[in-house]
């Protein structure tokens, strides 16, 4: 624990910057974060209709299923079973001097809701569209990183949500690789 507090000082306040403090706690607003996903995936599935391809139709929704199973089971995962038990306070409320930007939320610390969502859509994308991986993924480091520097989380926090979202959303996405060789065959399902 020491180097994840070591690092979450690092970030939240020697790593301060006034550009920070006002573009971060914009990214990590659930106002902001939420509708910059759901505008990503419905660009994906309006892009498909655009091209009249309905190959391309039933790739976008199943890139959009995907994407919301993966946040659903991560949450349910999240919620259910990992902060259930871990039930890690946040960093306000056991470390002094914390630079708080946001509303502390009463849920516990491990692992970031914020990071998984954010990490299962964006793997998702990336997947689907392996050239825009970089962007994508940058984003969810982004936000990752964000929820770190406005003072809710620790480095680990983020780190396991982000990989609790890859892997959630690489799971699926094999699933759903068979589904459709499956059903390009013409196996029963």
């Amino acid at each position: 624990m020491g180097a994840d507090v070591a690092l979450f000082r690092l970030i939240n306040s020697a790593g301060a910057t006034r550009l920070g403090d006002d573009l971060f706690p914009w990214i990590t607003d659930a106002g902001v974060l939420q509708p910059l996903l759901i505008a990503a995936l419905a660009g994906v599935v309006i892009a498909a209709y655009v091209r009249r391809d309905l190959d391309a139709i039933r790739w976008a929704w199943t890139v959009v299923a995907v994407a919301i199973v993966s946040i659903s089971l991560c949450e349910l995962i999240n919620k259910h079973l990992i902060r259930a038990y871990v039930m890690r306070p946040r960093p306000p409320r056991t470390l002094a001097d914390v630079r708080l930007l946001i509303g502390l939320g009463p849920s516990f610390s491990f692992v970031s809701s914020h990071a998984h969502n954010a990490a299962a859509v964006c793997a998702t994308l990336a997947r689907a569209w392996p050239r825009c991986a970089p962007y994508v993924m940058a984003f969810a480091g982004v936000v990752a990183y964000s929820r770190v520097y406005v003072g809710v989380h620790y480095p680990s926090d983020v780190l396991a949500g982000g990989l609790l979202g890859i892997l959630v959303s690489g799971v699926l996405w094999r699933l759903a690789e068979r589904l459709r060789v499956r059903e390009a065959v013409g196996v029963e399902i």
